[in-house]
């Protein structure tokens, strides 16, 4: 996975240093300074867009500094506030602007600047300078295009950090730097992200290793990364392609998948899961390794990493997710599946959510009993306190969902016909199940129908908090048959489904399951039952109630 990463840092690039980063504020301010016959003298100070003349804004040589410091390590930095100390704001941020400039290379550059230092903190204060950054401009060329800067910038940011005859553990050179000076997880918890990760012993890296490193965590941050479900929980789509060229198309393709929410940090996995889906489909070279982050102040843990996801995989769970979704509309129901929506099921519960996740990325499987106990948590609570339904439909979706992707093994289906009951042959896989399905959608009808005469809904304390047993679903069908009757809502389609109700039972002979499975099986026929009673006028059903 680490070389993956690192192949992302040899991409193209541009004239600027490895090392630079995005500057995070839209307008600054540079000292100007020109050449003359007698030397480099001050000009002005000017305001500036982020983007002069359309140029990427690394041509400032921009770098982030956390804690407190006293010398800039670059030539671009954000104004201090007074938070930074007692001492002007201004005089300050001059005085740690100034530091970068005590370089061998560019000592020229600070003799001019130290003596126009009054006046060039005269200027600053007619402008304000909060959330803006402060530059440098020598013969109207910013700092990446100034040689001497580019290189003191460099020599600043690689100088040594340990001592002694280190290698590198990429290339074999003698290392200057640590692995986790850029990833801050590397002292690991994933050893399978690079097995040769240790957290007693600190992996090292050279110089030239950690430039390119460097400038594929930019790439991740800024065009690979997406929120998952959390503010402080990052997805990283790593693609891997032999070719370059292909590689780094793939990675702009991602990146140019935008967000409705422009006030996000980072893209949303969950509003962009479907374009994000169609992407990595695309290109059949590539495979994507899948790595989840949880942020914690400064500190970064590997919690996931599904490895090598191919297109072929993505395309099934896509177009699975999608036929699903239609199948449906056709019967009546507008339900998403997405891992959205599976998400509600998760709620507080990462652990088995990732768990979930991976499965369905990785071709794994994932424990029906589990997911049938998350699913039963919700619908019970929506259902008996907010008097909807609508969460047994995505539950029923997302079921028939992660069973035609083979995440929930079971049987194959053993019933047959061209009815609702042969599109969801993965949900009908046993014969109780469509006699228990029936159940619901009957005892939806009697709700409907005591809504519309009584105002009521008092069959639902016949339900048992949705926690029913085989005994129970079968001493309820006879009741539900008799107050259908006594409120006249018994016609011959009606009667129609309660034979097929009956032979349903019949056919299933001595069956068993779980109170979880069966509670599960009813209510999906209780959240599906109006494409049951289209021809009798029940289209809305309890729907308007929800």
């Amino acid at each position: 996975m680490l070389e993956k990463i690192y192949n992302l840092g040899k991409i193209g690039g541009d004239s600027f240093s490895n090392f630079a980063e995005e500057v995070p504020s839209d307008e600054g301010i540079a000292i100007f300074l020109e050449s003359n016959s007698e030397g480099l003298v001050f000009k002005d100070v000017v305001s500036i867009e982020k983007k002069p003349g359309g140029k990427n804004s690394k041509i400032f040589l921009y770098r982030k500094q956390r804690g407190n410091f006293s010398s800039s390590v670059s030539p671009t930095m954000k104004f201090l506030d007074k938070s930074s100390g007692s001492r002007d704001p201004l005089e300050r941020t001059f005085d740690v602007f100034l530091g970068f400039f005590d370089h061998p290379k560019i000592s020229h550059i600070k003799d001019v600047l130290e003596r126009n230092k009054e006046e060039i903190i005269d200027k600053l204060r007619n402008y304000d300078v909060k959330n803006r950054f402060l530059t440098i401009s020598i013969d109207g060329k910013f700092p990446a295009e100034v040689p001497e800067i580019l290189q003191a910038f460099e020599d600043k940011v690689t100088q040594k950090k340990t001592k002694g005859e280190a290698k590198c553990f990429l290339c074999g050179k003698e290392a200057n730097s640590r692995l986790s000076d850029v990833f801050k997880f590397a002292t690991f918890d994933k050893p399978g992200f690079t097995p040769f990760l240790s957290k007693k012993h600190p992996i090292q890296i050279c110089d030239d290793c950690r430039s390119v490193l460097e400038k594929a965590r930019r790439a991740i941050d800024e065009k690979l990364s997406f929120s998952f479900f959390s503010n402080n929980r990052i997805l990283w789509i790593i693609p891997s392609v032999p070719d370059q060229d292909i590689l780094e198309s793939v990675i702009e393709k991602i990146y140019e998948i935008k967000d409705t929410d422009k006030n996000s940090k980072f893209r949303s996995f969950a509003r962009l899961e479907e374009e994000i889906e169609k992407v990595l489909s695309e290109n059949e070279r590539a495979v994507y390794d899948f790595v989840l982050i949880e942020k914690e102040q400064q500190a970064e843990r590997i919690v996931l990493h599904v490895e090598e996801v191919s297109p072929t995989r993505v395309r099934r769970i896509l177009e699975e997710s999608k036929k699903i979704e239609s199948q449906l509309k056709e019967d009546g129901f507008k339900v998403s599946v997405n891992f959205s929506v599976i998400h509600k099921f998760f709620e507080d519960l990462d652990r088995y959510f990732n768990s979930l996740f991976s499965a369905v990325f990785s071709e794994g499987t994932f424990d029906k009993k589990l997911l049938l106990t998350l699913f039963l948590s919700k619908i019970r609570s929506d259902f008996f306190g907010n008097d909807t339904l609508l969460s047994a439909r995505e539950a029923f979706a997302t079921y028939v969902y992660l069973r035609r992707l083979n995440v929930l093994k079971g049987g194959a289906s053993v019933l047959k016909g061209e009815d609702f009951f042969s599109r969801y042959p993965e949900f009908f896989d046993e014969p109780w199940k469509k006699a228990v399905f029936l159940e619901g959608v009957l005892a939806n009808y009697l709700l409907y129908l005591q809504y519309v005469k009584r105002n009521s809904k008092a069959f639902t304390k016949k339900l048992k908090g949705l926690r029913l047993t085989k005994r129970d679903v079968e001493g309820l069908l006879p009741e539900i048959r008799a107050k259908i009757e006594a409120y006249g809502g018994m016609s011959e389609s009606v009667a129609e489904l309660f034979r097929e109700t009956a032979e349903a039972f019949l056919e299933a002979g001595n069956w068993s399951a779980s109170p979880d499975e069966i509670s599960f099986v009813f209510v999906s026929g209780l959240s599906l039952g109006k494409t049951f009673f289209r021809e009798v006028g029940v289209d809305e059903s309890s729907e308007e109630q929800e």
